[in-house]
């Protein structure tokens, strides 16, 4: 609500914390969105009138239509279309972000993620850019980086080579690059999905980190393999059959097709998920190939199910027993286990 004392500067002034309380008390009957635009620009001098408007219309639309969240998504959003700090002070918005506004609200309310609306996403402090149907990094994986972290800062005396398989939008190898203590890590990022490798090359050079990182699209066969269709980060030739490296890492498809339907969330690739019938169509070929292109000591750490981590020691153990040693499950923050740790021994 407005300050008395600017209220009593105009009657327009006064038809607005009309508005303003209907929209706030009669809340089953909101004012039109064009009568919220409307008194946004009679208050266009005000520092907390229009936007305290907005928040309340939507938050009311998001509530009605069965949007999750519906708080803190018109926050998220407002946030995100105000970047200048002029526009923070004065709370207010220009046409442009009006119209912006209301474009992500609409989204919004067709049930689409809010990463997918803003077209970005927070991982561990780091701003991607993202865009369906690419799949949006989650809070866990926080826990593969971590782990490849402790191990690749233990290695700095020597120059690093990670690859990771599935890179998405890049949250795993740019959060590496950015937060790794030494200078001396190369990172090969290859994903399938030539969108997701689009969108890593962007965030690599948005992130200034494009010289550490080498984008590939390129597929990881069922026989172990790895075939590269373009390097888009340079006109090097990549034969990832003959290179080897300290460190892969992956976050892979492993939910089994049957339990698809309970995981399956619109708009994202029902791939990034489908890890065939038993879940480990692309966590074997893996195992394949990190037994020929790991270095000796070298480590392959995955992201899995907690239901998988017995299935994956059973299958390392009969098919690479002097090849690869299944060493560690480390347990996410709901206590299930979720990153499994594997070495090349031989």
């Amino acid at each position: 609500m407005l300050p008395l004392k600017v209220l009593k500067k105009s009657a327009s002034c006064s038809n607005l914390l009309s508005t303003c309380l209907k929209c706030t008390k009669d809340i089953a009957q909101p004012p039109s969105p064009a009568v919220f635009q409307a008194s946004c620009h009679e208050a266009a001098d005000h520092p907390v009138g229009p936007l305290n408007v907005l928040s309340t219309y939507w938050k009311h639309r998001f509530e009605t239509e069965g949007v999750s969240q519906p708080m803190e998504s018109i926050e998220h959003i407002i946030a995100h279309v105000i970047k200048d700090k002029e526009a923070k002070q004065r709370e207010s918005l220009d046409d442009m972000q009006l119209e912006k506004l209301k474009l992500l609200c609409n989204r919004r309310l067709s049930k689409m993620p809010l990463e997918y609306c803003t077209e970005e996403s927070d991982f561990r402090d780091t701003k991607l850019k993202l865009s369906a149907p690419i799949f949006i990094p989650e809070r866990q994986t926080e826990i593969l980086v971590d782990l490849l972290l402790k191990h690749v800062d233990r290695s700095c005396s020597k120059i690093c080579h990670v690859l990771e398989i599935g890179c998405g939008a890049g949250a795993i190898s740019l959060s590496l690059l950015r937060s790794c203590k030494c200078n001396s890590v190369q990172v090969v990022a290859i994903d399938t999905n030539m969108i997701a490798c689009q969108l890593t090359l962007h965030n690599a050079k948005n992130l200034g980190l494009e010289d550490c990182l080498t984008i590939l699209h390129a597929t990881l066969e069922s026989n172990g393999e790895i075939v590269c269709t373009s390097n888009l980060s340079n006109d090097r030739v990549f034969d990832l059959q003959e290179e080897t490296f300290d460190f892969i890492v992956s976050n892979p498809p492993c939910v089994p097709t049957s339990e698809l339907p309970k995981w399956q969330k619109e708009y994202e690739d029902y791939q990034a998920r489908n890890g065939g019938k038993d879940g480990l169509r692309v966590i074997r070929p893996l195992l394949m190939y990190a037994s020929k292109r790991l270095k000796k000591d070298g480590i392959l750490l995955m992201e899995v199910l907690p239901q998988q981590t017995e299935q994956i020691r059973s299958l390392t153990e009969k098919q690479y027993p002097l090849i690869l040693k299944f060493d560690h499950v480390y347990k996410d923050l709901s206590n299930d286990e979720r990153v499994v740790e594997i070495s090349k021994i031989g």
